[in-house]
C-alpha cells in the first residue's frame, strides 16, 4: 500500500487534540482533589490557578509542584499521564521544529536566490519539471504541494532535483518561506483554477510588482479568454495546456498538410473537446482561408459548439456541419458523408475523444477508407502501443503530454 502524507491541516488538528487532551487529563486530576507534594494547599485553590499548574506541567514537567501524593486514585493516575505526556508533547514540537529547519529542502530555501518555484499536482507538474531541469540544469526548483503520496514525491525528487514543500500557497507563512521577491519564475500548475488564482493573488499582493514573473494555467477555457480580455491578471501568463498542444499540433503538422494539398481541405473533429476546440481556434487565427469545411463529432457537439461561438463573435469563412452523437456508431459517419464530399479533397480527421482505445479503433478505420486523408489520434500521455499501432497504419499519433511539453510558454 502506497503511503500518503498528513496535509498540513491534519497535521495540525492531531497535535492540536493530542495537546486538549493531555491537559483535560491534568486538570481534572486537579479538581478531584490530588495533592502534589511541593504544593501542599492546589485542592483549594481556584480554577484557574488549577489550569495554570496544568499549563506548567507543559513546560517544566510538575518540577515546579512535586509529583502526585494524594487524593483520589483516578485523579492521581490522569494527573500521572499528564505528567509523562505533556512534556513528550513539548520536546516533540521542538525536535519537529528542528529537523524541519535542517532539512536540505529547507536549508535550500532558506538561502535560495533566483530559484523557480512551481506550485500544484496535476500531470502538467512532472512535464514541466522535466523542462524546466533541462533549461536550468543548476537553479534550485522548489516544488508546493498541500499533498501527495510518499511515492510521487520521491520520483519527482529523483527525476527532477527538487526541493518540496508542503504547504498552500495562500498562506502566508508559506509565501514567507519561499522568499517569493528573490525567485526567478512561479508556477502556478494546481488542477484547480481557483487555487491557481487565489494563489496568485495573495503573491502578487504580498509582493507588488512581481506579476510578471508568474505563469498560471487555467483549465477552463471560456474563464481563460475572459480573463484574458479584461485584464484582471496584470502582466502574468496565462495559459491552458490544450492551447498549447493545439498550437504545437499546428505549427507542425497542420500547416504544412494544407500547402501541400490541393483543393482546400476538410476537417473532421472526431470529439470537439478543450483540445478540439484549441485547435480550431488556432486554425481560425493561422490558416483561415486554407479549409472550405469543418465537422464537429461530439455527443454534446451542440452545446460546445455554441460555447465557441460565444467567446469567438467573429464570423467564419467555411461550411460547418455539426453533429451530435457517439463516434462509435455507424450513424453518425453515415450521417456525415451524406452531408458531405470527401472523393475530391485529401481531408484531415482529427480524433480528439477522451476514449484513447477509441480513438485509435476509429483512426485506423477511417484511413482504411480514405487512404489519402492526413488522420490524427490522439491519446492523452505518452503510449508505445498506439505509436507502434498507428505507424504501422500511416496515421499520425499524438499526445497530449509531449504537446504541451515542445509548446510550453515562451518566457519559460
Amino acid at each position: 500500500m502506497k503511503l500518503q502524507k498528513l496535509s498540513f491541516k491534519q497535521h495540525i488538528n492531531w497535535k492540536l487534540w493530542s495537546t486538549l487532551l493531555i491537559f483535560i487529563c491534568g486538570y481534572i486530576g486537579f479538581l478531584m482533589g490530588v495533592e502534589v507534594s511541593e504544593r501542599a494547599n492546589v485542592p483549594e485553590e481556584g480554577l484557574l490557578t488549577k489550569a495554570y499548574y496544568t499549563l506548567g506541567l507543559f513546560v517544566l514537567g510538575g518540577m515546579d509542584i512535586g509529583t502526585p501524593t494524594d487524593g483520589p486514585l483516578a485523579g492521581r493516575i490522569l494527573l500521572w499521564l499528564a505528567y509523562f505526556s505533556a512534556p513528550i508533547i513539548t520536546v516533540s514540537a521542538i525536535i519537529e521544529a528542528v529537523v524541519n529547519i535542517l532539512t536540505p529542502d529547507h536549508l535550500g530555501i532558506l538561502r535560495a536566490k533566483n530559484h523557480i518555484i512551481v506550485v500544484g499536482r496535476s500531470d502538467l507538474v512532472p512535464v514541466y519539471l522535466e523542462r524546466l531541469r533541462q533549461r536550468n540544469p543548476k537553479s534550485i526548483i522548489v516544488l508546493v504541494i498541500k499533498n501527495a503520496k510518499a511515492t510521487e514525491v520521491d520520483e519527482l525528487k529523483s527525476l527532477y532535483r527538487v526541493k518540496v514543500i508542503y504547504g498552500d500557497t495562500t498562506h502566508p507563512f508559506i509565501l514567507f518561506k519561499l522568499r517569493i521577491p528573490q525567485s526567478k519564475k512561479i508556477y502556478l500548475l494546481d488542477d484547480s483554477d481557483f487555487y491557481n488564482l487565489e494563489s496568485f493573488s495573495q503573491i502578487v499582493e504580498k509582493n507588488p510588482g512581481i506579476a510578471n514573473k508568474i505563469f498560471i494555467h487555467l483549465a477552463d477555457l471560456r474563464l481563460l479568454r475572459s480573463l484574458e480580455k479584461s485584464g484582471n491578471l496584470d502582466t502574468a501568463e496565462i495559459f491552458n495546456s490544450y492551447q498549447t498542444a493545439a498550437r504545437t499540433l499546428v505549427n507542425s503538422a497542420l500547416l504544412s498538410h494544407f500547402q501541400n494539398t490541393k483543393p482546400k481541405d476538410i476537417i473532421v473533429f472526431a470529439g470537439f473537446g478543450r483540445f478540439g476546440q484549441s485547435i480550431l481556434e488556432e486554425l481560425q487565427e493561422q490558416a483561415s482561408n486554407a479549409f472550405e469545411a469543418v465537422a464537429i463529432i461530439d455527443i454534446d457537439a451542440k452545446r460546445r459548439v455554441m460555447v465557441v461561438d460565444e467567446q469567438n463573435r467573429d464570423a467564419f469563412n467555411y461550411q460547418r456541419e455539426v453533429i451530435e452523437g457517439d463516434i462509435k456508431h455507424p450513424e453518425v459517419w453515415h450521417s456525415l458523408f451524406e452531408k458531405m464530399d470527401f472523393s475530391s479533397v485529401e481531408p484531415v480527421f482529427i480524433l480528439g475523444t477522451g476514449n484513447d482505445m477509441q480513438n485509435i479503433r476509429t483512426a485506423i478505420w477511417l484511413k482504411s477508407i480514405h487512404p489519402k486523408a492526413l488522420v490524427i489520434s490522439r491519446t492523452q500521455t505518452p503510449s508505445l502501443f498506439a505509436k507502434s499501432v498507428c505507424e504501422s497504419h500511416g496515421i499520425m499519433s499524438i499526445n497530449l503530454t509531449e504537446l504541451a511539453k515542445v509548446g510550453m510558454p515562451s518566457r519559460t
